[in-house]
């Protein structure tokens, strides 16, 4: 088993298993649905994909859950109800004329494995992590900690930095001096928080 989340009312049991498969229980334990974690979406073949790693994050009313799993390619976010239906919906354009971007598309290389639902809203948050290069006599990379917000279609909502927590590390960009460990939402939404060692 890679994880596993009781939904906020406790009547069910979302669980991720090394063998890719995302299963629903009651709370007496009794299997209700069973899909691939996978939906085959940019990923090939759901039943032999290698799943590496899971988080499941449930909305506060239990209908939804989000979960981010690990793939050879990638980090994957997808949003499903209590029958593990894969969420879709028509994305809109960009008004700018820009590309929509979505977390469920592809796997994608800096995407983290946290993932937390707004219980009252709309919103999901996941960490995404990438290297950053700074031009000069002697260029430094440093490694880029960002929170993104996403909704359950899978498309972008925004994102913000963690600045403070970024350090210059010169020609290794693999050592950070940031660890998020845990985000999650209070209950009334209201507030979002993150532990970082």
């Amino acid at each position: 088993m890679l994880c596993a989340k009781w939904s906020p009312n406790e009547e069910k049991l979302a669980l991720a298993t090394k063998e890719g498969r995302l299963l629903i229980l009651d709370a007496e334990f009794e299997p209700k649905c069973e899909t691939t974690i996978d939906d085959g979406d940019e990923t090939g073949n759901p039943e032999t994909l290698f799943i590496d790693s899971a988080s499941i994050s449930w909305r506060g009313d239990a209908k939804f859950l989000s979960v981010i799993y690990g793939t050879p390619e990638g980090k994957k976010a997808l949003t499903r109800d209590t029958n593990l239906t894969v969420f879709k919906s028509v994305a809109r354009a960009d008004a700018e004329g820009g590309v929509v971007k979505s977390v469920s598309e592809k796997p994608l290389k800096n995407l983290g494995t946290l993932v937390a639902y707004q219980p009252n809203g709309s919103l999901i948050a996941g960490i995404e992590k990438s290297t950053v290069t700074v031009n000069g006599p002697e260029p430094k990379t440093y490694e880029k900690v960002q929170v993104v917000f996403w909704e359950k279609n899978g498309l972008r909502h925004g994102e913000f930095s963690l600045p403070s927590f970024s350090k210059i590390t010169g020609a290794n960009p693999e050592e950070s001096d940031l660890t998020v460990q845990q985000i999650d939402f209070s209950k009334d939404s209201d507030i979002f928080a993150l532990k970082v060692l």
